[in-house]
């Protein structure tokens, strides 16, 4: 959610701020926020899921590893 407000405040995609350079990979992850913004306003709250029991990766950790699988290149922050 930090990442959404974040491009709010600055004015960006939130692409834009986690440095996303494929194209697709980059719409895929802005259209995602501006569901979850759209949820926000509609009063409802986002639903982020869990891991499930096979230990798969939740939250941040899994949309970067369905990103990667996508090819799209994932830099940390500073690099």
């Amino acid at each position: 959610m930090t990442v959404i407000f974040m491009a709010q405040r600055f004015r960006s995609r939130p692409s834009d701020l986690l440095q996303i350079t494929d194209g697709f990979a980059a719409y895929c992850f802005d259209e995602v926020c501006c569901y979850i913004l759209s949820q926000i306003d509609e009063g409802k709250r986002p639903f982020f899921g869990r891991g499930d029991k096979n230990g798969a990766a939740s939250g941040n950790a899994a949309t970067i590893e369905m990103m990667k699988k996508l090819g799209a290149e994932v830099r940390a922050f500073g690099n």
